[in-house]
């Protein structure tokens, strides 16, 4: 197998899971500074890191890539049609944030429901109703 890049700094516990995997270590790369990485980039096969930092001209640097993992939850910034050419699978982190979401949207809807906001300016004006 060819080298694990990943532009994210991740936890030692995912690094050693990944080792013992695919018996590969994870090489950390910084995607601000690709130039001094020439010869890891053109024998990565897996990378991951955000889709932020998924541009085709980085992507064009690792001729062999078979394969992106997306550490968020959002791909809309990655070059599709540039992945597909390649036949490079992508796969992400969909659904890793919805209970905190649905938390938030819950205590936000009960918040403006309860016009907790307009008490909490009376408050602050020591104003009591």
């Amino acid at each position: 197998m060819g080298s694990i890049v990943s532009f994210e700094v991740l936890k030692e516990e995912w690094l050693a899971q990944l080792k013992e995997q695919t018996g590969e270590s994870v090489i950390f790369v910084n995607p601000s500074n690709l130039d001094q990485y020439g010869t890891i980039l053109s024998e990565t096969e897996i990378l991951i890191g955000r889709d932020r930092d998924m541009t085709t001209s980085i992507l064009e640097k690792m001729p062999v890539l078979k394969f992106v993992f997306i550490v968020s939850n959002g791909v809309e910034k990655l070059p599709f049609t540039y992945l597909r050419e390649r036949e490079i699978k992508v796969a992400n982190t969909i659904g890793v944030s919805d209970a905190c979401m649905s938390d938030y949207a819950i205590g936000a809807m009960l918040l403006f429901s309860s016009k907790f906001l307009n008490c909490f300016a009376d408050q602050q004006k020591n104003y009591w109703r």
